[in-house]
């Protein structure tokens, strides 16, 4: 599980390093570049880390849950219940001659599962925390932050459009006909945020899950 957490920073502090860049830009007064397409970078790269991270989330906790070393409460368990493994695998896990290579087919199964289902927006988040049995996951991180579930959830996906703006369409704003202006204050406050949340995701399903 810290590898999770541990991960998820490793992927914020290199975001850090883009804004040391900007700021080291803005300060000798480079007029010859768009600088705000470094803030733009920070933007989706920082949800790109929560998206990783939760991604690491379920890897690991789907592992121990085959491991048995969590176990999902039964009336929690319905998508748990539900999550579907291709038969091909089954046979790869049984054939399998030790555990560590059962856990390694799974393992593998759960990383292609992960690469086609993004988490970013917080009903896909939501999503991946019932699979683990979690709960009223942004009641719960509310908590932690001190804020009203639904203000989090609204906070996220503020983020997220803003990130979708930016990757699929050049942050191009068609009725200005121009890119949406940027900066770093705004920026820096959307990091922060998705560093908070992804802790208190984290501390929240280490809890839980008592791992």
């Amino acid at each position: 599980m810290q590898q999770a957490i541990d991960t998820f920073k490793l992927n914020i502090s290199s975001v850090r390093q883009i804004d040391v860049i900007y700021q080291f830009l803005m300060q000798n007064e480079v007029k010859t570049l768009d600088l705000s397409e470094l803030l733009r970078t920070e933007i989706v790269l920082s949800v790109s880390a929560l998206d990783n991270f939760i991604s690491d989330i379920i890897h690991i906790c789907l592992i121990q849950t085959f491991k048995g070393n969590i176990q999902i409460p039964a009336d929690f368990a319905k998508p748990f219940k539900e999550f579907q493994i291709d038969m091909q695998t089954l046979v790869q896990i049984s054939a399998a001659a030790t555990s560590d290579e059962k856990l390694f087919c799974l393992g593998n199964f759960i990383r292609k599962y992960n690469s086609k289902n993004p988490y970013q927006d917080p009903k896909q988040i939501e999503s991946a925390m019932l699979l683990l049995g979690i709960r009223n996951l942004w009641t719960k991180v509310g908590t932690e932050l001190a804020m009203k579930g639904d203000d989090v959830k609204r906070e996220l996906a503020n983020i997220v459009w803003q990130r979708h703006k930016i990757a699929h369409e050049a942050d191009f704003d068609y009725l200005t006909q121009s890119k949406r202006i940027r900066d770093r204050q705004s920026t820096l406050f959307a990091i922060e945020f998705l560093e908070k949340l992804c802790v208190s995701i984290y501390t929240i399903v280490k809890l839980e899950t008592k791992q």
